[in-house]
């Protein structure tokens, strides 16, 4: 851990920064149909919001090397440069090739982005702080989300290309990170006793399992809901606002990890967390009621909140000083890997509600399984 202490400035420049990887598919998401069609790629929508994850899975196989030869912090001046230039050059691309070229290398920069973060809340914060500060990064990512989703719902309706401009929040980000937070100067230790780990690395494996189920399950949701609402009389704002309800339950739920799993164990939360995905999707594939559509926006907001930074925290918690920018890069390729996945359920050849379920049915094989492991372990 490093010695020099973090100003509450350096903290929430930490938080700003963790906003950004929510914002690299989502900025699209309310006005994903009329972006599509004026960029040329009106029959691959939904790629637009999952190319970027494609690009994190592929770029996490390198950047945890990357990342043990330059450090977290430069790392990030990296990702935070190019993740402004790709995201706001993709405003004024057209065709398959640039556009989807620029949303994998925004990705890229991303993932970079997400592995740095985490890798420097494991630098200034242990133990109790570290879980509540990555409480506060989850709900600094779904605050973002509320505001962003928000905000592009209304870009977009005012011109199609608007919403690309948030991306330019990078380089605002990237002053707060030069100004406030200190460089760590530390790479990853090979002198940490690897003995206490080596009985965990299953362990390890598993919750990588569950980040990418989680992942999957909420970004069904954030991809599908904005091509099925429209066929219930729902505008691209409001979509935007119900997307961005759904980021604000999440913040309320991640508010909660810290109090909640003093109380019982991680994977008791873990089953609670995945119910709420199960009824949300079973909701959304059984009504075209506004009003429930918003109850399974509360659950699934829920779900997500729960989850994420809870194993963020179990990644770092099981990880060795030696492994641990390796695991939050598989960490990281996990979380954009069931966003990536997310997309090919519109391949199957059902309904966008059959779509969700399915996904209501997987949510319910998830919990069945962690209930057997449960009491194994118990």
């Amino acid at each position: 851990m490093n010695t020099t202490p973090l100003s509450k400035l350096g903290s929430l420049s930490i938080l700003f920064i963790a906003s950004l990887t929510i914002m690299v598919g989502t900025v699209v998401a309310p006005g994903l149909m009329s972006i599509s069609k004026n960029l040329g790629v009106p029959n691959y929508a939904t790629w637009l919001m999952t190319i970027p994850s494609l690009g994190v899975v592929i770029i996490s196989f390198f950047s945890s090397r990357f990342i043990e030869k330059f450090g977290y912090y430069k790392a990030m001046i990296v990702g935070l440069i190019f993740y402004g230039f790709f995201g706001v050059i993709g405003m004024f691309l057209h065709g398959f090739l640039l556009v989807f070229l620029d949303r994998f290398l925004l990705g890229a920069m991303t993932g970079i982005i997400l592995v740095s973060v985490n890798g420097l809340i494991s630098e200034f914060f242990q133990g109790k702080q570290r879980l509540k500060m990555i409480a506060l990064q989850a709900i600094a990512i779904e605050l973002g989300g509320v505001l962003i989703l928000g905000t592009s719902g209304v870009l977009s309706t005012i011109h199609w290309n608007y919403p690309f401009l948030i991306y330019l929040f990078a380089w605002i980000f990237l002053v707060f990170l030069l100004l406030f937070i200190p460089n760590p100067n530390k790479k990853a230790s090979n002198k940490e006793n690897e003995e206490e780990f080596t009985n965990i690395k299953s362990s390890i494996k598993e919750v990588l399992l569950y980040v990418v189920s989680s992942m999957f399950l909420f970004f069904i949701g954030i991809i599908v809901l904005p091509t099925y609402l429209p066929f219930y009389d729902m505008a691209e704002d409001e979509i935007g606002y119900l997307l961005a309800f759904i980021s604000f339950i999440a913040i309320i739920a991640a508010g909660t990890i810290p109090k909640l799993t003093s109380k019982l164990k991680e994977r008791n939360v873990l089953i609670i967390a995945f119910s709420f995905y199960m009824i949300s999707h079973f909701i959304f594939f059984s009504t075209s009621n506004t009003i429930f559509f918003i109850i399974a926006g509360v659950f699934h907001g829920s779900a997500f909140g729960l989850t994420i930074p809870l194993l963020n925290h179990m990644t770092i918690e099981r990880s060795s000083s030696k492994k641990l920018s390796k695991n939050l890069a598989l960490y990281t390729m996990m979380v954009f890997l069931g966003q990536f996945l997310s997309s090919f359920m519109e391949f199957i050849p059902v309904s966008r509600a059959y779509i969700f379920l399915i996904t209501s049915i997987f949510a319910l094989v998830i919990v069945i399984y962690s209930i057997i492991r449960l009491k194994k372990f118990s």
